[in-house]
């Protein structure tokens, strides 16, 4: 399994115990504008049936680069051995 993929799962999880029970009610739930197009990583479709009611983006950068976004649709991800400290991805001591 590759990181993208566990990382969606690891997602798709904290959504489920985070909405519980109301996971399919995903029209309560206002998304951020996202496409395919824009997005320099991997795109996830919404899926409801998993509590995932918005599309994202997920994208891996390399050390020394930014991972805060300031689109609500990317999440920005680390590569190992990279963390996010104080806005750019390095390697804790």
């Amino acid at each position: 399994m590759d990181r993208a993929t566990l990382l969606f799962l690891i997602f798709a999880c904290l959504t489920l115990a985070t909405h519980g029970n109301n996971v399919t009610d995903c029209h309560a739930v206002k998304c951020a504008w996202m496409e395919e197009k824009i997005c320099p990583g991997e795109f996830f479709q919404k899926e409801p049936s998993i509590g995932k009611c918005c599309p994202f983006c997920l994208v891996i950068v390399e050390g020394g680069h930014s991972c805060i976004s300031t689109h609500p649709g990317f999440h920005i991800v680390c590569r190992n051995p990279y963390n996010c400290h104080d806005g750019v991805c390095s390697k804790l001591l």
